[in-house]
């Protein structure tokens, strides 16, 4: 396999448009599927694809046109915007599956939870049919893939050690604001009860994780690193998932149609109980994943994290 060289004053046009390229195929490739089959997996591509799409946009943003970039990315955010809820509810409805496996002192609500969650899905039917149709009608991949297509000698790409520098540069300057905002973070979230900061904390990982992970081809040594970022992702991503189900398990009972006498008097008083019992499942669950993220933290200083990822560009 023959590898280009790279010249330094074309390294990030070249670089952005070979993972724009790679990104927005695989972004059609499970397009097209989930269109064919409804196949949830591929839904879930579609999305891991929108945010890294997004992530290139942003990080090489020097050599992409100011108003392609902007309007891509609206485009791009719009659309996976609109599947986020779907998905999310996907997630709930198996966590219920299973807790209707396993534990037998939730079984009435979780069927009523889970008729509710698939009504709700069904109604996002259409809004998720829209945003299909929107990007395919304005044709925003399509036009990403137009634009980073590139000759064949420079699909296979190598980097100089001049080259190397020059985005490595460019890799801190897009890392360090993320870095520092998480290094803010990381004492509030020791703190269990620090709700938005963890959240904060959880997106701002992700944007880290998501950096990395592109850069990864061209910088081996920070594979290390995005290991650790994919790590703590997940951590404070079961934290967030526990947090939105103890919101809306508290709102369920205006929700559930025991104030509309479905029910009752002593039905009622039995679902309480039960969804009493499902939320404390919940509650239980989030401070075991606390105590996780706790001890992830003491094993990976963060600040000590911040600088070694930094020193591999």
């Amino acid at each position: 396999m023959n590898l280009s060289i790279i010249p330094s004053d074309q390294i990030e046009e070249i670089i952005s448009k070979s993972m724009l390229n790679s990104y927005a195929n695989q972004f059609y490739k499970h397009f097209r599927l989930y269109k064919k089959s409804k196949d949830q997996e591929a839904l879930h591509q579609l999305r891991v694809y929108s945010r890294r799409l997004s992530a290139v946009l942003n990080l090489l943003k020097n050599v992409i046109p100011v108003e392609k970039r902007k309007e891509w990315n609206k485009e791009i955010k719009r659309f996976l915007n609109s599947l986020n809820q779907p998905r999310d509810i996907d997630v709930q409805i198996v966590y219920l599956k299973n807790i209707l496996k396993e534990n037998d002192e939730c079984q009435i609500i979780s069927e009523e939870i889970i008729k509710h969650l698939q009504k709700q899905n069904h109604r996002l039917e259409t809004k998720v049919v829209r945003a299909f149709k929107r990007i395919h009608n304005r044709k925003t991949v399509g036009d990403i893939i137009e634009f980073s297509a590139q000759p064949d000698e420079r699909k296979h790409i190598q980097l100089t050690p001049p080259s190397s520098k020059i985005l490595g540069i460019q890799c801190k300057k897009r890392l360090n604001p993320f870095l520092q905002k998480f290094t803010h973070y990381r004492n509030d979230i020791i703190d269990p009860h620090k709700v938005n900061e963890l959240h904060e904390c959880r997106l701002i990982m992700k944007k880290i994780r998501y950096t990395i992970e592109i850069l990864k081809p061209f910088f081996p040594t920070i594979k290390k690193y995005l290991k650790i970022a994919e790590d703590l992702q997940s951590i404070l991503g079961e934290i967030h998932d526990c947090d939105i189900w103890i919101e809306f398990l508290d709102s369920f009972p205006k929700t559930l149609s025991i104030k509309r006498n479905k029910y009752s008097k002593e039905e009622s008083k039995h679902l309480l109980s039960e969804l009493k019992k499902l939320r404390a499942l919940r509650v239980e669950d989030r401070l075991v994943k606390h105590k996780q993220l706790v001890v992830f933290l003491d094993k990976n200083n963060s600040s000590v994290f911040e600088k070694q990822l930094l020193k591999s560009f």
